[in-house]
């Protein structure tokens, strides 16, 4: 059973690709060959286990987890010290028993026999217990022997995942980079408090990463220098990650970029659009203009108005917006999410332009953070949040203020965030057709096709972004990766 068990844990482990547990697996297998050549010729059973080590030799580049050493110590002098305790408890246990137990007087010899063959769970014919006290010691040494042997296993084959997170010159440095090179409205979130980065040899380039299970989740494109850095970090993280047992996948990747993974022989699945509004030809005339016209008219009509503040934003402002976050939150039934998004951090929106709407009574009722963006002449926001009590068109009229501040500060777009799972027109994957189909058919995203045709009022110029990953079965786990990667 004990053997069976192990046998078990060694499959899970190679299905996680751990290295340790290939090796466990070749010995055992050796093991049963010459166990079946020698027990009795049986040719069969040891050609099965010829042809398992055979597939284990074919596939052996699949499995390269490292292991944590610290944890493999940690269990050797573990399961040391519990075998050694196990061993003086079980000893000193049958050397004192009373007869009657097993009817048999133990001497030095028997106890340490009786011992061994209990803790690594053999058993001994020839001790038959003869009270309920009897099988409960000899059930209490077959169980330390399980565990501790079970312990061993673990920590000889547990993934090592390092998570270092960046230090204040790789802050600095990461901030340099996006300052000289920065060409995304992601960029802001790649020095975000949830993420690690990845430096290249020649610090000429950066990637922002988040690890969840063995998968190393990059957000967008690395800030690179020049194509050249660009290209030689996506090899450098590649080799980081395979050595440390973590898949890598990039979300939210531009279109204009795939080549240079498919030069990585990685694939891409379309994830959706982000939208980017041209503010010098933005107008609010014309009929497709009507309904924003319309709810902004009705807002200002209720006697609302917009509040620009700028850094550093007052303490009393920041109170009552955080009121008003906290108000969408609970209404709306969300937390807050990050990854490729920001969360409301006080220390971090006092060092932010915020525009809020406030009532007569200069109750703030909808805000908005802007946020750096790093190309150029772009600007984006953050949160976008209102009470419930908030009137109809509220965001429409925070937006408009947002466009008419840009514009006067001499900014020629804005973007105005992703639009998830929309814009697929020709789906030629099994992976897209069923998003499309969900998007168009499945009710439960119907939120999305909402979101899209919000944003679409504002006639934005839409840009195609994927996500970057390398065999498809890790697909599978994509959904929940990112469902990790995105909790705060």
């Amino acid at each position: 059973m004990a053997a069976g068990f192990f046998l078990l844990v060694t499959a899970a482990f190679l299905l996680k690709g751990l290295r340790t547990a290939w090796w466990s697996a070749i010995v055992m297998s050796v093991l049963s060959v010459v166990g079946h050549i020698t027990k009795a010729i049986d040719y069969e059973e040891a050609t099965v286990a010829l042809l398992v080590i055979a597939t284990l030799v074919a596939t052996r580049k699949e499995y390269f987890i490292k292991t944590n050493p610290k944890m493999r110590i940690v269990g050797v002098q573990t399961s040391l010290l519990l075998t050694l305790a196990v061993f003086i408890y079980g000893i000193i246990g049958f050397y004192f028993l009373d007869k009657k137990h097993f009817n048999i007087d133990f001497n030095w010899l028997q106890s340490i026999r009786y011992t061994f063959q209990n803790y690594v769970l053999i058993g001994s014919a020839d001790l038959i217990p003869a009270d309920p006290f009897a099988k409960h010691f000899l059930l209490s040494i077959n169980i330390s022997g399980f565990v501790s042997m079970a312990f061993l296993i673990y920590t000889m084959v547990r993934s090592y995942i390092p998570k270092k997170y960046f230090t204040d010159e790789e802050f600095a440095l990461a901030n340099e980079l996006l300052k000289s090179h920065g060409d995304s409205s992601l960029d802001y979130f790649k020095t975000y408090n949830d993420k690690m980065l990845f430096f290249s040899e020649d610090k000429k380039a950066f990637t922002a990463y988040r690890i969840a299970g063995n998968f190393a989740v990059v957000l967008g494109n690395p800030v690179a220098e020049n194509i050249a850095a660009f290209k030689s970090i996506l090899s450098e993280f590649d080799t980081y990650c395979y050595k440390n047992g973590l898949k890598s996948i990039n979300y939210r990747v531009p279109e204009e970029s795939l080549y240079l993974y498919q030069e990585q022989k990685k694939k891409s699945l379309f994830l959706g659009q982000e939208g980017v509004v041209n503010l010098t030809s933005f107008t609010m005339e014309g009929g497709n203009r009507r309904s924003i016209r319309n709810a902004v008219k009705k807002v200002s009509d209720r006697g609302f108005k917009a509040t620009i503040h700028q850094a550093p934003v007052k303490d009393g402002i920041l109170q009552k917006i955080k009121s008003v976050s906290d108000e969408w939150l609970h209404d709306t039934e969300r937390k807050e999410i990050i990854f490729s998004q920001g969360m409301f951090i006080w220390e971090e929106l006092k060092q932010q332009t915020i525009i809020t709407v406030e009532n007569a009574e200069e109750k703030i009722v909808a805000f908005l953070n802007i946020i750096p963006d790093y190309v150029k002449k772009e600007a984006t926001y953050d949160l976008i949040r209102k009470t419930k009590d908030a009137p109809n068109g509220i965001m429409d009229f925070v937006l408009i203020e947002l466009f008419t501040y840009l514009k006067a500060n001499n900014y020629t777009t804005v973007n105005i965030g992703f639009a998830p799972i929309s814009g697929i027109v020709d789906a030629s994957t099994l992976p897209e057709r069923s998003m499309k189909f969900a998007y168009e058919k499945i009710k439960s995203f119907a939120h999305y096709k909402g979101l899209r045709e919000y944003k679409e009022k504002f006639e934005p110029v839409w840009h195609n972004q994927y996500l970057i990953y390398q065999h498809d079965y890790d697909l599978l786990q994509v959904p929940s990766i990112l469902t990790r990667v995105i909790k705060p």
